[in-house]
């Protein structure tokens, strides 16, 4: 994580903040493919660069740019997913890893677990569903606790030491590892206000809900699997290109 310390922190932090915020808004102005059961909505290039922000610039100043940054998106396009709270899913992926980059692990794990809760005792979320041509019912959360399960193993405790430690030779499996449990957040948080929102706000009829969720289903561990793989690799090659630039590895931490 960047810290920032001295007499002008403060003001270093609000300019940290701003510029990292513009950098959000201009990639929310990239779409890149459709959001299943949105009815037009999109997902746009800034998903790549989230779990980089929780990374990078801890759990507050990640999230307070990726806050700015998505109305400054909003403001830019007209463009909503979730009538004003599309930074929720975001800020739930920069907050889960920055505390994990901080190792505040009780914080982290809080988080995560707490939106596990509400998913499973949410009235208008799927709990099992089929799988086609199978006769098998398989839970909708399973790629979600499988990320889960690496927060809570000793493989996220390595991954911080990988990411924060002097050597780069393991930088493309600790990215990978916080990536899959930042986006999976992000995913989860984002399902929730799906369900909050598909029937009430957004005009879904319970049927189509119903086909949405399948469709999210069968498709969401490929998108994931894209965001994760991306991100891992940009995120990779921004560290690395920090500490070739001089950033000490203290700074990342």
């Amino acid at each position: 994580m960047i810290e920032l310390r001295g007499t002008r922190a403060r003001t270093r932090t609000l300019m940290f903040i701003a510029s990292f915020a513009a950098l959000y808004a201009i990639l929310r102005l990239v779409p890149i493919f459709a959001w299943i059961g949105g009815q037009g909505r999109v997902f746009t290039a800034a998903e790549f660069v989230v779990c980089l922000y929780g990374i990078l610039l801890g759990p507050y100043v990640g999230s307070a740019s990726v806050i700015a940054g998505t109305f400054l998106g909003i403001a830019f396009t007209g463009r909503t997913t979730f009538f004003g709270l599309d930074f929720v899913p975001a800020m739930m992926n920069t907050l889960t890893l920055g505390f994990v980059i901080r190792r505040r692990w009780i914080l982290s794990v809080s988080l995560f677990t707490g939106m596990l809760v509400l998913f499973l005792l949410h009235p208008y979320t799927p709990k099992l569903l089929p799988v086609p041509n199978t006769g098998m019912v398989f839970p909708f959360l399973w790629l979600h606790l499988l990320a889960y399960a690496v927060l809570l193993s000793p493989l996220s405790g390595k991954a911080v030491a990988w990411v924060t430690g002097p050597s780069t030779a393991r930088m493309i499996p600790a990215v990978l590892l916080l990536s899959v449990i930042g986006t999976m957040a992000q995913h989860l948080a984002g399902n929730l206000l799906f369900a909050s929102m598909a029937t009430t706000v957004m005009g879904l009829t319970p049927s189509a809900l119903a086909l949405s969720w399948v469709a999210i289903f069968l498709v969401y561990p490929i998108e994931r699997s894209l965001i994760v793989g991306v991100t891992t690799m940009v995120g990779a090659a921004v560290i690395k290109a920090l500490r070739a630039a001089g950033l000490p590895s203290g700074a990342v931490s």
